[in-house]
Order: C-alpha cells, then structure tokens, then sequence
C-alpha cells in the first residue's frame, strides 16, 4: 500500500507542476534597481518581457514569445502523460509498468535540460550583426548569478521543476522496492486469506478483489485532482527576490531619464507627430539610459579600460549636443525631415557610445 501511495503522490506533482512555473531569471541594473523578471511556466512565460525585449533589442537577440518555445506545448503534455503513466503503475502492480513512467521521466529530464541550455546560447550567440550595440557573444546563465553588460543576473529553478524532481525519486524509489523484493507482480502469489484456487476464479471475482483490496487508492485519486485544480487556481507571484521570498512585495520600478525626458518633450505634441517621431524620440532617449547605466556599471578601478571610458563619454557628449540643437523643436512638436535627420544622428552617436561602453565593461571585467 506505501508503494501505491507514493506513486499516486508522484501522479499528483506533475500534475500539480503544470500550473508552477520551471525557471526564471531576474536582470538588475542602475536603470531597474528593482530588477525585471521573466518566469517560464510549462505553458506560457510571465514577466516583464516587454521591457526585456525592447533591451534585447538594442544588442541584437532574438524577441521572447510564447510562440518562441515549441517546448511549452509539449512539457504540459508529457508531465500528463507520466502522470497518468504513474497511476497505472499504482493500480497494475508490476515492476516493468512502473519502469515506464521512470524512463519516461529521465528522457524528459534530459530532453527538458539540453533544449534549456541549447535556446540560452542561441540567445546569446544569435545575434543581430546590425544591432545598435555591438557587444562580444554570450550565453546566458541558467543557474546562480552572471554580469551580462551592465546588467546583473540570477538564474533559478522553481517548483514547475522541483516537483517533478520529487516525483521522479518516488518512482524510482517504488522501482528500487519492487526489484529488491523480486516482485514482478501485482498481487502476491502467496496466501492471504484465500486459496490459489480462490485467486483463479472469474474474472468478475478479480475485478471486485481489486476494487475491494485498495479502497484507499479511491482517496488518493481524489487528492490527485483537488491538488491539480488547487495549484492551477493559484496565481503565482513573478516577484523572486529575496524580499519577495520573506513576503514582501516590490514597488514598481521608478521611470528613466528617457521616460522622464519623452513625457516632458512630447507634452504638447499632435497624435500626428507621436505617430512619425515617437518612436524614433523614445528609441533615442532609450539608448540613452543603456549606454549612461553601461558607464555607471563599469568598475574600471585598475584602469584599462580608460580609453574605451573616454571614447564612450566623447561619444555621449556628442549625441547631447545634438540633441540640444533639436530640443526647442521638438518641445513645439515639430516632426519633420530636419528633425527626423537630426534624431538618426543623435542615435548614431549614442549607439557608438554605447558600444564603447559596453567594450569597456567587458575590459574592466576580465
């Protein structure tokens, strides 16, 4: 009866683990003090992946979607089916049954792994080679802390992939059970309270043996579903700090300079000019944050990098002053050739800053 037990509660952590999210990743930088997050659930991915990929933008990776990852809509699919495969296993008591579930779980395990660390460097090393910030290839961590750019990261596994874990070492544990006691059977052949002549009889008589032998595993169905519909009604939180971890909640993160700055120039602007220029004003005060939070997260303290620093501060300087030029226009809302041109040069010079500053940071890491 344990070992049944233990597979119907196996049963129940993946079925339990497909509304939990697998991992995550949290980016930290001057511009998010507070971090940005992206949590990937067996079926979908939460977070703050607006932002994330307006900055994967700017050096060149690939966008992040649901529609992205082919992995989303099979994992919820293979968790049911091992599942369900434990199950069977805790009804039909015999040692090759219970091995199904156990393999299908270390192909998962092993398919679910490599195709985590195979996407990561394709993020990394896939990159745009016209991106506005050129930055060296790089493969993204999938456990503990990195410095990617100017940003920090921390990379971890949550409970859409610990449950599983668990139910994984149940299975191979009743596996392990079973192949010690050289039971290949679901009943033992020897007497309990009936005779081998009783255990041969119609197979109605089986079949009520059956249904009256393990009453309990009835109850343990029950729990199966109430867990499933328990965690799939749960709405788990994004937040993964520490502070969040203690059960507190973070603020939202404060706007940028360029945040500040656009809402400032476009203040009395027509629908007509956001429509032409606002995105080319937000795409230029953005690169503006990330090449000012790339020089403020250098720490060049032995100095090699100083001629990459100077080259990205010359650049910056640049970019400003020419954007100093075009300020009174665009303050009057003015969206023409003149100033679209003008906005194109002012990127250009961030974006070289940018790369300097990046090359710096790199420097200075190494």
């Amino acid at each position: 009866m344990m070992r049944r037990t233990m597979l119907v509660g196996a049963a129940a952590l993946l079925l339990a683990a497909i509304c939990l999210p697998l991992w995550g990743m949290t980016l930290v930088s001057v511009q998010y003090p507070e971090g940005l997050r992206m949590v990937v659930y067996p079926t979908h991915i939460r977070g703050d992946i607006t932002e994330i990929n307006l900055l994967n933008h700017y050096i060149g990776m690939a966008e992040i979607s649901n529609d992205f990852f082919l992995e989303l809509k099979v994992i919820p699919v293979l968790f049911g089916v091992i599942a369900v495969g434990c199950l069977i296993a805790a009804v039909v008591r015999r040692t090759w049954v219970t091995m199904l579930p156990v393999m299908l779980m270390g192909v998962t395990a092993v398919y679910g792994f490599w195709s985590m660390r195979s996407r990561l460097y394709s993020y990394g090393h896939d990159l745009d080679p016209t991106a506005a910030i050129d930055i060296e290839p790089f493969t993204p961590p999938m456990l503990g802390e990195n410095t990617i750019a100017q940003f920090g990261t921390y990379a971890y596994f949550s409970w859409g992939t610990f449950l599983p874990v668990l139910a994984g070492v149940l299975v191979s544990i009743v596996l392990w059970l079973d192949l010690r006691a050289g039971t290949g059977t679901g009943i033992r052949n020897r007497d309990r309270g009936g005779t081998a002549r009783e255990m041969s009889r119609s197979s109605r008589a089986v079949a009520l043996r059956y249904r009256f032998r393990f009453p309990v595993l009835w109850h343990w169905l029950v729990v199966v579903v109430a867990a499933a519909m328990v965690a799939c009604s749960v709405e788990p939180s994004t937040d993964t700090t520490e502070a969040t971890t203690a059960g507190a909640k973070s603020a939202p993160a404060p706007p940028t300079a360029g945040d500040i700055e656009y809402d400032r120039l476009t203040a009395k602007w027509s629908n007509e000019a956001l429509e032409l220029c606002g995105r080319g004003l937000r795409d230029v005060l953005g690169t503006r944050d990330l090449v000012q939070g790339a020089l403020d997260g250098v720490n060049d303290s032995k100095g090699r990098a100083a001629a990459e620093i100077a080259d990205a501060r010359q650049w910056l300087s640049q970019g400003d002053d020419r954007m100093k030029e075009i300020r009174p226009l665009l303050e009057a809302g003015t969206c023409d050739p003149q100033v679209t041109t003008a906005l194109d040069e002012v990127w250009q010079f961030y974006v070289k800053a940018g790369t300097s500053a990046v090359q710096a940071g790199q420097i200075a890491g190494s």
